[in-house]
């Protein structure tokens, strides 16, 4: 639900200014759940190492607003966004911490693996593009949604499900185009708890 008392706030990450704020961190940072995040096009990667430890996740209920993965224009500027864990801590990655449920992800490539950290529930990504794969290994979820969204990581599975003792329900893929193999193990879950919608 997004609070009356919601706030709006511009992100550009590549010193042209213009914006409220010069990183996805800064924003992240000032945030509180509710919040719309609008990231400007840029030709830099926005990175979100959240809070002091290098494996902090997403864990605000935010709407995150990009340009769009594919812009209609020569040498285009897009919202990128990569790591927030370093490699030397835990596997590199954007991870969506429980508290992350409920957020919302617009028109954002994902130029890295995007990974549950935690039950989710709520959570849409509509227009985006993942480079990588989207992982709900180890984790439940719930009311995840995918619309209008190209998974198209290279040499890789673009879904991955599977662990023990987690159960995924409403999870659904709406007009998605998966550019190599859609899925990876436990396809008995994928049958049972998956909705994937073709138009």
């Amino acid at each position: 639900m997004t609070s009356l008392q919601a706030t709006v706030r511009t992100v550009t990450n590549d010193g042209s200014g213009g914006s409220q704020y010069s990183s996805l961190l800064a924003a992240y940072n000032a945030a509180v759940n509710g919040d719309t995040l609008l990231l400007e096009g840029t030709n830099v990667q926005y990175n979100n190492y959240t809070g002091s430890a290098p494996n902090s996740p997403w864990n605000k209920s935010l709407t995150v607003i990009g340009i769009g993965f594919n812009p209609q224009k020569d040498h285009p500027r897009k919202t990128r966004i990569g790591n927030n864990a370093h490699t030397s801590y835990i596997a590199a990655g954007f991870y969506i911490g429980a508290s992350g449920s409920g957020s919302r992800f617009y028109g954002i490539e994902f130029a890295v693996n995007v990974l549950s950290y935690g039950t989710l529930t709520n959570v849409l990504f509509e227009d985006c593009d993942f480079n990588g794969n989207y992982s709900f290994e180890g984790y439940s979820a719930s009311g995840i949604a995918f619309v209008n969204c190209i998974f198209d990581a290279d040499n890789a599975n673009n879904v991955l499900v599977g662990g023990t003792g987690n159960s995924l329900t409403n999870v659904q893929f709406i007009n998605c185009l998966f550019d190599g193999r859609s899925m990876d193990r436990e396809i008995a879950l994928v049958v049972c708890y998956l909705t994937i919608v073709y138009f």
